[in-house]
């Protein structure tokens, strides 16, 4: 299903700029949700797919600043990172499932939440969240999964993407928290 993120240009503004600049790009059309982690995160930004399944690593547009403000909590969407280096968000994000504030808000300087999921995009989160994850390999030791049963054949069908990602105006005065942007992530996980 569809879905919209809120990004809080105000409070985050290089991570904003950051993330509509691989929007812009088309850098985040066909992305898989590499990592699923229930109760955890939903975590995205870092690869393609085609329908070869290839999978391509999303161009690095290399490192920003950390701007930790708010709390990891439920729906809100954030930077990933390195360990041990507090200014190394890139490309990859992912949208809290919980309230982390307890563990995120507190290592590696805080991770920068950047945004919210709204409307009832929580519930497409959650069902994507829910999915059977299998261990690919490599980074993909988490992969949510559609009607894949494990087997040796696996079609682009099988992975939870993001189809197109397209930015929308918003005007200031009516969208909460005072954000310039939203983001409909279209065709989530459905083809």
């Amino acid at each position: 299903g569809d879905y919209c993120l809120e990004l809080f240009d105000d409070i985050a503004p290089v991570t904003v700029t950051n993330f509509l600049s691989y929007v812009d790009a088309g850098y985040y059309d066909n992305i898989i949700f590499h990592r699923s982690a229930p109760g955890f995160i939903l975590q995205s930004g870092g690869f393609t797919i085609n329908d070869d399944i290839a999978l391509t690593e999303v161009t690095n547009n290399g490192s920003i600043v950390n701007e930790y403000q708010l709390s990891n909590t439920r729906g809100t969407i954030a930077m990933a990172k390195l360990s041990g280096d507090p200014d190394s968000a890139s490309n990859q994000w992912f949208i809290n499932l919980a309230d982390n504030s307890a563990n995120l808000d507190n290592q590696n300087e805080g991770f920068t939440v950047f945004g919210r999921v709204i409307g009832n995009g929580m519930a497409i989160i959650d069902s994507t969240s829910n999915l059977t994850r299998y261990n690919f390999g490599g980074v993909l030791t988490e992969t949510p999964t559609i009607n894949y049963d494990g087997g040796e054949t696996i079609n682009k069908e099988n992975f939870v993407f993001i189809d197109k990602a397209q930015k929308l105006i918003e005007d200031k005065e009516t969208a909460t928290f005072q954000s310039n942007y939203l983001i409909a992530v279209v065709d989530a996980g459905v083809l």
